[in-house]
């Protein structure tokens, strides 16, 4: 909440994407969700299956201990066959709702309930995903459907026929709801990496003319040391072409 809310969303432009894409999604890249009323052994484990839908797309997910203004709640509803989601009036808010659990829980790997990966079929709702073979508009509009060869949970998460090959409840989304969430949110962002460059080069691997080069330039506009090697030499040339030529290697 707080400015979040569902949106009209242009589907792919590719129909076995868009056949998965409701036609709505979140208007921010950071949702919030609370699932404290599942209690700490369930939640835990739902914290874990949420934790990985972040990473398949540029979507976050972020926990908060206020279902009220939490833009996806997660409950246990008496009467609820599997799992079902629900959007207000105004698409600011989204309840996905489960029959209350016993001892099976969301434990990724269990054949037996099928759990994680229904979790996460439901959380596929809740950010803009629909049934692969619904054509019928009402979630968002789109009333693009699947191939029946693709209409199966080894392509989608979101399909009701269940394949052999997906017949454990692994708690991972299929190729094609990956491909949906990234054309909804973008890919997810390159992890930042910090490059340490060693300053000292082994004997053995030294190019006499890069070493007489660095002897001659061993710091560059304030830089670190510059590496004698061809790496080294590289990145000073090409900064060269536009920082011109004592270009800071950074």
């Amino acid at each position: 909440m707080n400015g979040d809310q569902m949106i009209n969303a242009p589907v792919s432009s590719n129909n076995d994407v868009a056949g998965i894409e409701s036609g709505k999604k979140w208007n921010t890249t950071t949702v919030t969700y609370d699932d404290d009323s599942l209690g700490s052994k369930y939640a835990a484990q739902v914290d874990g299956l949420i934790s990985y839908a972040g990473t398949v797309s540029d979507l976050k997910f972020v926990k908060v201990d206020n279902s009220a203004t939490a833009d996806i709640n997660i409950q246990f509803v008496q009467g609820i066959t599997g799992g079902n989601t629900v959007y207000n009036n105004d698409d600011t808010q989204v309840t996905i709702q489960f029959q209350p659990l016993t001892n099976a829980g969301f434990d990724i790997g269990d054949a037996t309930n099928g759990n994680a990966d229904n979790l996460l079929h439901e959380l596929g709702h809740a950010v803009g995903l629909k049934h692969p073979f619904d054509g019928s508009g009402a979630l968002g509009g789109n009333k693009i459907t699947l191939p029946s060869n693709l209409d199966n949970t080894d392509y989608t998460l979101m399909s009701y026929t269940h394949s052999s090959d997906k017949s454990i409840s692994d708690g991972l989304y299929s190729p094609g709801d990956i491909s949906a969430l990234q054309d909804l949110y973008g890919a997810p962002a390159p992890q930042q990496t910090v490059q340490q460059t060693s300053t000292v080069t082994p004997v053995a691997q030294v190019n006499p003319f890069l070493a007489m080069w660095a002897a001659m330039f061993p710091t560059i506009a304030g830089s670190s040391p510059l590496s004698a090697s061809p790496v080294g030499l590289t990145s000073l040339l090409a900064n060269n072409q536009n920082n011109g030529m004592f270009a800071s290697n950074g």
